[in-house]
């Protein structure tokens, strides 16, 4: 793909960001003409991010930043202003949340995932120690600093997110001590 190429591509995927913007104004206009913003849960995600080129890729299905890192966006009825929370948290999570605010009973302990209620209740608690994210031949394990990227038909990955957030130095010969401790949250050690 040449750069040319590239840059066309990302604006058609800007286009299609546009449309998507445009078209959540609508709905949300149309919630607000008809009297439903005051008891309606907003819930806005995505799946997946895209590599758009960075590492030099131009995929989804990778564990680097550009194709894990999605908007998650919640808003409640009588909510009137915004806050931004950088719990880790995961697209299963979702499941429990929108059970606990619509009032719908379930078994907590039978589910891996996490309701999200506290933090949009404004608790400062902590739901989980890691994030976990899984595809057909690799899995990462991100504890909020340290990212490792399990790849089982290549080499591991570990990045320090803090000091390297474009993940370009691959540290794991050097931390062997990281991923003992991120190999204990996983589900296969």
């Amino acid at each position: 793909m040449t750069d040319d190429d590239l840059n066309n591509t990302k604006l058609h995927y800007d286009g299609a960001i546009q449309v998507i913007d445009y078209w959540v104004g609508q709905m949300l206009d149309v919630l607000e003409r008809r009297n439903l913003l005051d008891n309606t849960i907003i819930i806005f995600a995505a799946d997946h991010g895209e590599m758009m080129g960075e590492h030099g890729l131009f995929a989804k299905t990778t564990m680097y930043e550009g194709a894990l890192r999605i908007p998650l966006l919640i808003h409640l009825p009588g909510m009137d202003k915004a806050a931004i929370c950088d719990a880790p948290a995961m697209l299963m999570d979702l499941a429990p949340t929108i059970l606990e605010l619509t009032g719908t009973s379930y078994d907590a302990t039978a589910m891996d995932a996490c309701s999200l209620v506290p933090l949009l209740k404004g608790e400062d608690v902590s739901l989980r120690v890691a994030q976990i994210s899984e595809l057909r031949n690799m899995m990462m394990v991100f504890d909020g600093r340290y990212k490792w990227i399990r790849n089982w038909n290549d080499s591991d990955e570990l990045y320090d997110l803090e000091q390297d957030p474009d993940e370009m130095h691959n540290i794991i010969k050097d931390h062997p001590d990281i991923i003992k401790r991120l190999t204990t949250y996983t589900f296969t050690h």
